[in-house]
């Protein structure tokens, strides 16, 4: 390399070394505006006029749920195991601060079941705090329930890029029927585990809703990974797109991230749609789904990308019991099947 592309490939790094730190200085403004704007309405109305407890705080509510799976590759490979059994106890601790603690018995192969564990303060309805540990708010398919998912498995993109649950606080709120935010602070090593460094990882996704039953999204992750000098930039775009129209329903993403110098990419498109069955004095709801999805690691390097169709059946038996049947076939670059798993979970909920 020439020390004039040495010099200008110098001056590109610093050049978006001060972007990432002015982004980053301008999200803790708002964030602290934000909080201002929040804690100051809420000391007033204490001041002025003490909650009034009632009898029935605090309140308990206990549920849970179990997911069996079953799995069988194309040389008749298979395997039971229970991919997750979770308990969830929560509440309310006073009318407007509600408490949720989600514990799931299958390790997180950190020493730790804990899944979630968060307080949220409701004083003002468009701006709802949540402190603890849950879910980021990045990807539209991650942040829905394991339990509501149609697919099986979650796509690669959001496996592979998402954020997922960390510890950290946020708010959100809805600014009218139509626009929608979130805006958090976490540290950035994701759930059960310590800070890193001394930089807080900042996410912010925002939703419209411009029609009936059509969502449009779009979120940003901005953080660093690592610790000490060894720490790199970890920077993350989302695209979002849903449209819910009984029995339609169609639903895609599209997440770009960058590791130090690698960038990788991935999307996903589903469809599904759902018939109602009868059998004898009951109707039965079969969902059919289709999604194919896509994921290079290194939008530089050849011949690592990995796209996967799935091809799937959801039957709701009872509105706590699912079934569901998925081939997950992995395509060459021919477009041919190259492999295939096909997965059966059955879910109980109480």
């Amino acid at each position: 390399m020439s020390i004039t592309g040495y010099q200008e490939n110098v001056k590109k790094n610093s050049v978006d070394v001060r972007q990432s730190a002015a982004l980053r200085r301008n999200m803790k403004r708002l964030l602290i505006c934000i909080l201002t704007m929040y804690l100051l309405p809420i000391a007033v109305l204490c001041a002025s006029d003490v909650e009034k407890e009632e009898s029935s705080y605090p309140t308990l509510k206990v549920g849970g749920y179990i997911q069996s799976r079953y799995t069988i590759d194309k040389d008749g490979e298979n395997s039971f195991r229970v991919k997750r059994a979770r308990s969830k106890f929560s509440g309310n601790a006073s009318e407007n601060i509600k408490y949720s603690l989600l514990l799931d018995f299958i390790d997180d192969k950190k020493g730790s079941n804990l899944a979630d564990a968060y307080i949220d303060v409701l004083y003002l309805p468009q701006a709802r705090l949540r402190m603890g540990q849950f879910k980021t708010p990045f990807s539209m398919e991650y942040l829905t329930s394991s339990t509501k998912l149609d697919t099986i498995e979650l796509s690669q993109a959001v496996s592979k890029l998402a954020s997922k649950r960390d510890v950290g606080i946020q708010i959100s709120g809805e600014v009218s029927e139509l626009l929608g935010y979130t805006v958090g602070v976490f540290n950035g090593t994701g759930s059960n585990a310590a800070e890193e460094n001394k930089r807080k990882d900042i996410i912010a996704r925002g939703t419209i809703k411009p029609a009936k039953g059509l969502l449009l999204g779009v979120s940003h992750y901005e953080g660093k990974s690592g610790g000490g000098d060894e720490s790199v930039t970890k920077r993350r775009t989302g695209l979002q797109l849903a449209f819910d129209n009984d029995p339609l329903s169609l639903k895609s993403e599209f997440i770009f991230g960058k590791n130090a110098e690698i960038n990788a990419y991935g999307w996903y498109a589903q469809a599904g749609y759902m018939v109602m069955i009868p059998c004898g004095k009951t109707q039965h709801k079969l969902q059919a789904i289709a999604k194919y999805d896509s994921y290079d690691p290194d939008s530089d390097a050849d011949a690592d990308r990995t796209d996967t169709l799935t091809l799937g059946v959801n039957w709701f038996v009872k509105k706590n019991i699912k079934l569901q049947l998925n081939d997950l076939l992995t395509l060459d670059g021919d477009f041919g099947f190259d492999n295939n798993v096909s997965l059966a979970q059955f879910q109980v909920i109480w």
